[in-house]
């Protein structure tokens, strides 16, 4: 008999955990500002008829914007992504008229090998360029506009990510490329279409629009929208599926939108939500592996935020096994900014997502990660009632501070909280002193987060406000609350029990200090707060049923700094803390974090 000891089994345990591969392996492919280009953006990624895998992108020279000098770019890996060859250029015209070739959208022709890159021209014409040799030198451009363009078309963008080639039924070896169009004079605002190829490439025709949802209702501008950017998957004999997201300015549509042809993507079901793939107005990443009978997918997994720097978070990557229809297992290879993506399979099954993201904003590198299907596996939802199906916590946040910048605050911070917190946000924006629209969010949520200012509300707006906070409802309430409406200047001391008589002079920073055993407080759970930059607020004469937690210190005068009040109506929360520099510390967010979880008596629910 072989015993082994407590040591030996560590030694062991430490042994295997230095030699075992990384489950996930991750690594920058191309970083904006680096080998001569501004940004890199719109990855499409395909592994090609000799394992080679390719990465294309756009390179957009002097700026991150969408329209102006963009090359198409690519770079090649024969080691399935775990080393790379130089940035190489695939096209590009005269730099000084900053013509856009861009949305590259490849298709791997597996019967003959040849890689076929459909491109758009300033977003006005379709091109295609091939390659017979795994990429490393194309052909001339090919125009294919009159193929494919009806002439009431507008706007028109292929891909991104990727097409496919057809393996079974009577139209097997057709080639995909999936695209979108506006059309002039329609409500029809866009519309998602496949554009395809029976003779390898040699011709391209058109397919038909995919239909409007059947519930289809307008978005801000009056438009509809059957689709936008799409990525499609084979499921079956001459079956294909289509995932797209909503129209641009659909903001509060937090859902994708999937459709299925039964004729090889000629024609298309109407447009129907998926209730399980939550995210904002972005392209998806999207592949299938026949082998293994699964369709994978890749997307910002979070409701709309109206930030297009940091509006896009937790690039997540889930898997069905029955052709889309329910997604059981998922993971997060990124929890801050995020944006495009595009997925693909290796010969040995390891798969791979070619993603955009950063730290600050969304442009910053397009990473690769590697990974096998054991671990997005385990990422399977559990069955039965655990932590893991708590439904997230719902915010409404008024912001309406134009002193302290409200909208340079919050919206930072929101994306802060929705990447590391079971939080759902909806925010509601001052547009003018008298009028913030939105209010009606109020009854959904479950606390409000209120930054506002001295706002001018009438009618209806104040009855919802005032409807909201009087019945109770949880309250964390932040700085120029304590005088949030003008019209209603008693909120202070009915609701937050304050008494806001202005603040001290700037200059002097407030030293913080924690009153008795505030530091047991749930508020306080991890958090450090030692000073704050001025002015600080005067308070004398606040209700007495306020549990104060903090107070504030300047030479020759002492404030209560931040407060909870619980009565039988329910629990609020006041800090006339909340400057741009408190918002960007990590103790301020994380107090108002816990703030939001105990005002509705829950403990914080992180991802």
């Amino acid at each position: 008999m072989t015993i082994l000891t407590r040591a030996g089994l560590l030694l062991m345990l430490v042994t295997c955990e230095a030699t075992a591969e990384p489950v996930v392996e991750q690594s920058d492919l191309y970083v904006s500002g680096t080998e001569g280009y501004h940004t890199f953006r719109i990855p499409s990624l395909v592994v090609s008829k000799q394992g080679t895998v390719i990465a294309f992108c756009e390179g957009r020279k002097e700026t991150r914007h969408d329209f102006g000098n963009i090359h198409l770019m690519l770079k090649r890996s024969a080691d399935g992504g775990r080393t790379w060859g130089p940035l190489q250029l695939i096209y590009k015209e005269n730099d000084r008229d900053k013509v856009t070739c861009g949305n590259p959208c490849p298709v791997v022709d597996e019967d003959t090998g040849t890689i076929h890159l459909a491109f758009s021209r300033n977003n006005e014409r379709v091109f295609v360029i091939s390659s017979e040799d795994d990429g490393l030198i194309w052909n001339e451009p090919r125009e294919i506009t009159a193929d494919v363009k009806k002439p009431n078309w507008r706007w028109y963008a292929t891909g991104p990510g990727h097409g496919i080639q057809l393996k079974q039924g009577p139209h097997a070896g057709r080639l995909l490329v999936p695209c979108d169009h506006h059309e002039s004079g329609s409500k029809q605002g866009c519309h998602s279409h496949m554009i395809y190829s029976d003779d390898h490439g040699k011709t391209w025709q058109l397919g038909e629009s995919v239909p409007l949802a059947k519930d289809a209702t307008p978005d801000i501008k009056g438009e509809y929208f059957a689709g936008n950017e799409c990525a499609v998957v084979e499921i079956g004999p001459d079956e294909v599926y289509l995932n797209t997201r909503c129209g641009t300015y659909a903001m509060e549509h937090d859902r994708r939108q999937v459709s299925r042809s039964l004729d090889g993507g000629l024609t298309w079901e109407p447009l129907q939500d998926d209730q399980e793939l939550i995210g904002p107005c972005c392209h998806a990443g999207l592949v299938g592996d026949a082998r293994r009978g699964l369709v994978l997918f890749a997307n910002p997994a979070n409701g709309p935020i109206p930030d297009w720097d940091l509006g896009r978070i937790r690039m997540t990557v889930r898997v069905s096994y029955d052709g889309g229809r329910s997604w059981p297992a998922a993971q997060m290879l990124h929890a801050g900014a995020s944006s495009y993506s595009d997925l693909a399979v290796l010969p040995d099954g390891t798969i791979l997502c070619l993603y955009e993201g950063g730290r600050d904003h969304r442009r910053e590198w397009m990473r690769l990660a590697r990974f096998p299907l054991s671990w997005l596996d385990a990422g399977r939802k559990p069955i039965g009632p655990t932590d893991a199906e708590i439904k997230p916590l719902k915010v409404c946040i008024l912001s309406g501070c134009d002193t302290y910048h409200s909208e340079q605050s919050l919206p930072p911070f929101q994306a802060w909280l929705e990447a590391n917190y079971r939080v759902l946000c909806k925010r509601v924006v001052k547009v003018s002193p008298s009028d913030l629209p939105g209010l009606e969010a109020l009854e959904e949520c479950d606390v409000a987060l209120i930054f506002i200012k001295r706002m001018h509300l009438h009618g209806e707006q104040l009855e919802r406000f005032k409807q909201y906070v009087q019945s109770g409802r949880p309250v964390v309430a932040v700085r120029t609350a304590s005088h949030a409406v003008q019209t209603w200047l008693d909120f202070d001391q009915e609701v937050l029990g304050g008494n806001y008589q202005g603040h001290y002079d700037k200059g002097p920073v407030t030293q913080i200090k924690l009153v008795g055993e505030a530091q047991d407080h749930p508020v306080f759970e991890g958090v450090t707060l030692d000073q704050a930059p001025g002015p600080l607020y005067k308070n004398s004469g606040h209700a007495k049923d306020i549990n104060i937690l903090a107070t504030g210190t300047i030479p020759g005068h002492n404030e209560p700094l931040i407060w909870t009040r619980q009565t039988n109506k329910g629990r609020v929360f006041y800090t006339s803390l909340g400057n741009m520099e408190s918002f960007k510390e990590e103790g301020f967010r994380r107090m108002i974090t816990n703030a939001l979880f105990w005002s509705v008596d829950r403990s914080p629910a992180k991802l």
